[in-house]
């Protein structure tokens, strides 16, 4: 049963823009935002009048959160503040799929706006970059085109591997790049911006419990 018009206009949103994710641009529809958020089809045009009207406004948010996030990459130009970076763009991209879209302009879709929001987040990458970079033997610009393909190279990467997940293989990566390139960092600082490792479910925990002492009451019992 569809939801009333409680709905906000950023629950829409956030919905939508988790349906992006999922389907990508060229599946992205309103019957499946509606479905997302509990509202009919309906209701959701009188809002956003189209399919199409929708998802540039969650493409110009996405951007914008995209932005936000690499002006928040504060710090002295070196090694600690391009992994910094590197984790930023890495925790950005959630799923495969959207990966080779992030750097690529997303695929079939190719209106003028989504050319315009792919050349806004390019430049606010590159910028990034430049601001991190510290001073080296070769031009700026080269090191900064360098990095930026490392981090287009890496999504790549990840794209071809199985159950590996991005963000690890980003720093992992991003730490050779820079010992390559001769750029001092902290390896502490390193491995504070790594996932903390999953627990182990206590179900599964649980049942090896049950398990090793069943083994004890037939040990027991053969022993007697």
């Amino acid at each position: 049963m569809a939801r009333p018009q409680l709905v906000s206009d950023e629950e829409i949103f956030s919905a939508a823009e988790r349906v992006l994710v999922q389907l990508g641009g060229h599946r992205f529809s309103i019957a499946a935002v509606a479905e997302a958020v509990g509202l009919s089809r309906a209701a959701i045009i009188l809002r956003f009048k189209s399919t199409e009207a929708l998802r540039d406004e969650v493409l110009k948010r996405m951007v914008q959160a995209f932005i936000d996030r690499m002006n928040a990459v504060d710090g002295a130009p070196g090694g600690n503040t391009l992994l910094l970076l590197a984790s930023a763009v890495g925790a950005q991209i959630s799923r495969r799929g959207l990966g080779t879209s992030f750097f690529d302009g997303g695929g079939q879709n190719r209106s003028e706006l989504l050319r315009e929001l792919v050349r806004i987040r390019s430049e606010t990458i590159d910028q990034a970059i430049a601001r991190a970079m510290p001073k080296l033997h070769i031009e700026r610009r080269d090191a900064v085109a360098m990095f930026s393909t490392h981090l287009g190279g890496t999504v790549l990467a990840w794209q071809s591997m199985e159950n590996a997940e991005l963000l690890p293989l980003m720093i992992e990566r991003t730490c050779t790049w820079l010992t390559l390139a001769g750029i001092a960092y902290d390896k502490t600082f390193a491995k504070s911006l790594l996932p903390a490792p999953r627990r182990q479910a206590p179900v599964r925990k649980a049942a090896a419990t049950k398990k090793t002492v069943a083994q004890k009451k037939t040990t027991k019992r053969s022993g007697a």
